[in-house]
């Protein structure tokens, strides 16, 4: 079942903020984002333009792609420093 969240102004701002740094630290289309989250396009357009209020689904699905995107981060920071940690010079 879906809820909806309720907001306040500033807490929507603060949340659409997120989201537009995580799109764009990692480069991401609109189209990209969505396809990672399992909704279509047109959502992501209308959260960027303040025309749809997140539900907590839609919360959800945003948390978990910034997880999984930040521990593949992680990932690959840990595996640079253990090679070049294990590299003669």
């Amino acid at each position: 079942m879906t809820y909806r969240i309720h907001w306040t102004l500033e807490q929507r701002q603060k949340f659409v903020r997120r989201w537009l740094a995580f799109r764009k630290k990692y480069g991401l289309t609109q189209q990209q984002l969505a396809e990672a989250m399992g909704i279509h396009v047109a959502t992501v357009h209308r959260v960027e333009r303040g025309r749809y209020v997140p539900n907590n689904d839609t919360v959800l699905r945003f948390s978990e792609v910034e997880k999984k995107f930040k521990a593949g981060e992680e990932t690959e920071r840990s595996l640079a420093w253990t090679l070049s940690d294990t590299e003669e010079i």
